[in-house]
């Protein structure tokens, strides 16, 4: 796993430099530090960073090929479903019945990303020595995104894997053993996340406008708040809640409070598009994956979208054709149309990252650029609720709710005193959910969402179920148990085993010191 990522590290740093290519000498025998020599050695090595989690999230790029930030975050939930064209791996997915030779069940970009992270921590304060426009300030600056983007790797890691290896010192030499057992998942939170983000905290300039692009003060809020909200550790998520909202968004202004009736702070209904398309101009902004595509050749692989193939996921049918209670496609909701393709019949393609207008299947499309959101405003409002319902504050956890409803001509939540069934904080917790999915449809969010909550078995046993008698007609038993994560408990905070991947058959063969998740060993 380290050992197949040291090479793209150091190609990644000599991007900027690799005029005397033919006189270097073997890799195994250059220290990296050599390659930090100037702030323009600095830049190239946060590129190679950037880009690299940017592949592992997209899939663009010659050497990846799944979209990792649509199958983990949204394609084992319920609002997508395998299409005709999808083929075993989509089936797993889809299904909850993932095997260990399922691409998406390795962890390798993550730890490639975070191998160049190492190295920037180790050597980015050694180019003050070398390069006198290299300033203290400038260290900090590019030290606190690298504990940022540190941070969100492990965090996927541990919200996909569990119990994972630790690094956090560079791979310099080829000769080292690459093989690490893999540490608990409560010391990974615990000593390695929050620590990196404190870190990246503390170091990060603030009261400045947000840079979407790159991790400013606002993503590492908003950071802090989700991993705190992971925990349920619900005080500390206030905390940092309420930091970011006093943060400021790409305009220059604070995000600010939510409040009843006040949608001041969010995007207009009239320019929602706007977050996707252009999130360093709206109010929503705080951190999006950049992939601009001008030359046609380098597309992201966004299986939930289009291209010049047809695509291996679709929206699932109960949301598209209007058969649930929330069915886009004949919905009054203003989000449906700027999200999907309507003019499919059956299929219900996603378009929301592209112009309106798009159509499904024009090769047009490949050359469009696509801005995969991590955080916004509206995602932060919505996780905020969650945690005021959670330290019994209803009333504006519905307020904010009504805000996203409002804006997309939704009828808003009236009465909640009368909401007893089966009792008042989880009738809001549900409706908080509920319009997460809608608002933050294929934003990687709704798998997490229903994890994070206990929320899996609830909603995604009767989803299971419909799919497999959609699959296998009339060979298919009814009366068949499915009965998937019911190992489930929110009592004791315990996820099911199956909530977890299993760990990619290439990364056990390639680490022997691993122990495979249960139940797929």
């Amino acid at each position: 796993m380290i050992r197949n990522t040291i090479i793209s590290v150091f190609v990644a740093l000599s991007i900027a430099g690799c005029k005397d290519f033919l006189t270097e000498e073997p890799l195994t025998q250059i220290a990296a530090g050599d390659y930090f020599k100037s702030l323009d050695d600095i830049n190239a090595a946060m590129a190679g960073i950037y880009s690299s989690f940017r592949q592992e999230m997209t899939g663009g790029g010659t050497s990846s090929t799944w979209g990792k930030y649509f199958y983990w975050g949204d394609v084992r939930a319920d609002n997508f479903d395998k299409s005709q064209y999808g083929g075993t791996l989509q089936n797993e997915l889809t299904l909850n019945n993932l095997t260990s030779g399922n691409a998406t069940t390795d962890w390798t970009g993550l730890y490639r990303t975070i191998s160049r992270v190492n190295v920037s921590i180790e050597y980015i304060p050694t180019v003050m020595k070398y390069d006198n426009k290299v300033t203290t300030d400038t260290v900090n600056k590019y030290l606190s995104q690298c504990y940022a983007m540190r941070a969100m790797c492990y965090f996927y890691i541990v919200r996909l894997w569990g119990d994972a290896p630790i690094w956090t010192t560079p791979y310099e030499d080829l000769a080292q053993s690459a093989a690490k057992p893999r540490s608990p998942k409560d010391s990974i939170m615990n000593y390695l996340i929050i620590p990196d983000l404190q870190l990246a905290y503390d170091l990060v300039k603030k009261n400045q406008a947000t840079k979407v692009w790159t991790i400013s003060e606002s993503a590492i809020c908003a950071m802090f708040a989700d991993v705190y909200m992971w925990n349920r550790d619900y005080t500390n998520a206030l905390v940092w809640f309420n930091r970011f909202f006093s943060t400021k968004s790409p305009l220059g202004k604070a995000y600010g409070l939510p409040a009843a009736n006040d949608s001041s702070h969010i995007e207009t209904a009239a320019n929602w598009k706007n977050i996707f398309l252009n999130p360093s101009s709206s109010p929503e902004g705080v951190w999006s994956i950049y992939f601009d595509n001008p030359t046609n050749t380098n597309s992201p692989n966004l299986p939930v979208s289009t291209g010049y193939s047809n695509s291996g996921i679709k929206m699932d049918s109960l949301v598209f054709d209007g058969t649930a209670s929330h069915g886009w496609t004949g919905s009054v909701d203003r989000r449906a149309r700027q999200s999907i393709d309507v003019t499919q019949t059956g299929w219900g393609n996603f378009l929301k990252y592209y112009p309106a207008g798009t159509k499904t299947g024009q090769s047009t499309t490949l050359a469009l650029p696509a801005y995969l959101v991590m955080y916004r405003l509206s995602d932060m409002y919505l996780l905020y609720a969650e945690a005021l319902n959670q330290t019994s504050d209803q009333t504006t956890a519905i307020n904010i709710v009504n805000l996203m409803r409002f804006r997309a001509r939704v009828p808003v939540c009236t009465n909640i005193s009368t909401w007893t069934v089966p009792d008042l904080k989880v009738s809001v917790e549900d409706t908080v959910l509920n319009e997460r999915r809608w608002e933050l449809m294929g934003e990687g969010k709704r798998w997490f969402d229903l994890v994070r909550t206990f929320h899996t078995r609830k909603i995604m046993t009767s989803v299971v179920k419909q799919r497999l008698r959609r699959y296998y007609g009339a060979s298919y038993d009814p009366n068949a148990p499915v009965d998937i994560f019911n190992n489930e408990d929110v009592t004791t905070g315990t996820i099911d085993p199956r909530e977890l991947w299993p760990l990619n058959r290439t990364v056990l063969f390639d680490n022997r010191l691993l122990v495979q998740n249960q139940p797929y060993n």
